[in-house]
């Protein structure tokens, strides 16, 4: 079958090489206007223009499509952050309240209380990192689902726009 096809490609390169060698000084002209011709190109060049255009929309949606996807996603993903930053602040605040109570109904003495404060303020810088390293971590694993090309430099544009810190930066 293959040997039919390849015989057939053959012989129509053999007839299109007798064609262009048979140029005469009579008929040279017209063979080079003939070459010269575009009527069947120009129709293709429109449907390639046509299919180039359709690809850009294409490409465009497809970018705008993943780009609100990542965004909600990652706007989510601060709004936990910021709940689970707002739980910290509130057991610090109690835990500030409750040793100064401690302080004024004289249960701990003001040396006793200082230290309380450095605790608390420990323990609150620690739950700020754990909930930082923690929105990394899920920040990481958002990026992993998405093309490189996509979301760091969306996050760079938001920036420079005035909009939360990258990530990354």
């Amino acid at each position: 079958m293959a040997n039919k096809n390849d015989n057939k490609a053959a012989a129509k390169a053999a007839e299109k090489k007798v064609i262009t060698t048979e140029v005469s000084e009579e008929n040279v002209k017209d063979a080079i206007e003939s070459e010269n011709k575009v009527g069947k190109m120009f129709e293709q060049a429109i449907a390639e223009l046509d299919d180039e255009k359709d690809k850009k929309k294409k490409e465009t949606l497809k970018a705008a499509a993943v780009m609100a996807e990542y965004t909600i996603k990652r706007k989510v993903l601060e709004l936990r952050r910021r709940r689970e930053e707002a739980k910290v602040t509130k057991e610090t605040v109690a835990a500030v309240g409750k040793a100064i109570d401690d302080l004024a109904n004289d249960r701990i003495t003001p040396r006793q209380w200082t230290d309380k404060l450095e605790e608390i303020a420990k323990k609150e810088s620690d739950g700020f990192n754990d909930v930082a390293k923690e929105h990394q971590k899920n920040v990481k694993e958002l990026r992993d689902n998405y093309p490189d090309k996509y979301c760091p430099q969306w996050e760079y544009d938001s920036w420079n726009r005035g909009g939360s810190r990258p990530s990354w930066y």
